[in-house]
């Protein structure tokens, strides 16, 4: 944690099941940082590992948070073994402007850096309502339909 405000938390998410298996073995327990208050770049930035790549995808999704005035809330990096990390930024925004943000910002990373992400990281904007709903669902016991990924649900429903 920095002294400028800025809080973060790690933990250790363990597999959904203790024998879970996925076509290349065990599934091993996924690491969780997030990241909420005034939010600077070079933490999330180091927390991703520091390379010059993720540096610019970071700044770059900063950035067009900055330019349509929703800073988030909340930042989220989920990583583990065999697992590409991924980076959600949450906005208090509905889903129909999460998407609007989210097709905004790989824009802007095609524009600034290149087509394609760096090996191993994925970024995304999502609403803070979203965020919530995930935490009532870590806390409550797993259900078949918590399984689904929300941020299809989000993009289906803002296609409608």
């Amino acid at each position: 944690m920095t002294g400028n405000g800025t809080r973060c938390a790690e933990a250790l998410l363990p597999p959904t099941r203790a024998d879970a298996w996925d076509r290349l073995g065990p599934v091993m327990p996924m690491r969780r940082t997030e990241f909420s208050g005034a939010l600077e770049p070079r933490d999330i930035i180091d927390a991703l590992g520091g390379d010059e790549e993720r540096e610019r995808c970071v700044r770059t999704g900063l950035d067009v948070l900055e330019r349509a005035g929703q800073m988030p809330a909340r930042a989220v990096i989920t990583m583990g073994p065999g697992r590409w990390a991924s980076l959600d930024f949450y906005v208090d925004a509905d889903c129909r402007t999460c998407c609007e943000l989210d097709g905004a910002l790989q824009q802007g990373l095609a524009e600034r850096i290149t087509s394609v992400l760096p090996p191993g990281l994925s970024l995304g904007i999502r609403p803070l309502a979203e965020y919530a709903q995930q935490t009532d669902a870590e806390a409550t016991p797993a259900s078949p339909s918590a399984s689904r990924p929300a941020r299809a649900t989000c993009c289906i429903a803002a296609a409608r």
